[in-house]
């Protein structure tokens, strides 16, 4: 009998986070927690408490170069929360791909933008073309 009361009841309530239902009273958008930014101000000044020798030397600084050296792989995974998402530049894509007719001309292209030689390369001059390179 209990169950099946309380059954019914489930069955009425309106379900806040069911697909198309209302949303929950949350914050408004733009809002930030504020729990999340007293832990976040925490951590920091946590971090350089600590510094790189546990003393506080080097303060925020020291502990992140101490956390690179000892935690490569944690500090590469903070290294990819801060980096930005996206590179933006101009690109020229009008003229499509350059055709170099020589080894020595690909050489100095590279090099006028500040790009290593490769020891080797690799020709990928699809079959029945003239290799370029």
């Amino acid at each position: 009998m209990r169950r099946e009361r309380l059954q019914r009841q489930e069955e009425e309530a309106p379900r806040l986070f069911a697909k198309g239902g209302p949303g929950g009273p949350g914050r408004k958008p733009g809002v930030p927690m504020k729990i999340g930014v007293k832990v976040k101000e925490a951590i920091v000044e946590a971090a350089a408490m600590v510094g790189c020798d546990g003393y506080g030397t080097g303060k925020l600084h020291g502990y992140l170069y101490a956390l690179a050296i000892e935690k490569p792989e944690i500090f590469g995974r903070l290294l990819e929360r801060v980096m930005p998402l996206s590179l933006s530049g101009k690109v020229d894509v009008e003229h499509g791909p350059k055709q170099y007719e020589t080894v020595e001309e690909l050489a100095e292209a590279l090099r006028a933008r500040g790009l290593p030689m490769p020891n080797r390369l690799i020709d990928v001059t699809p079959k029945g073309e003239r290799s370029v390179v």
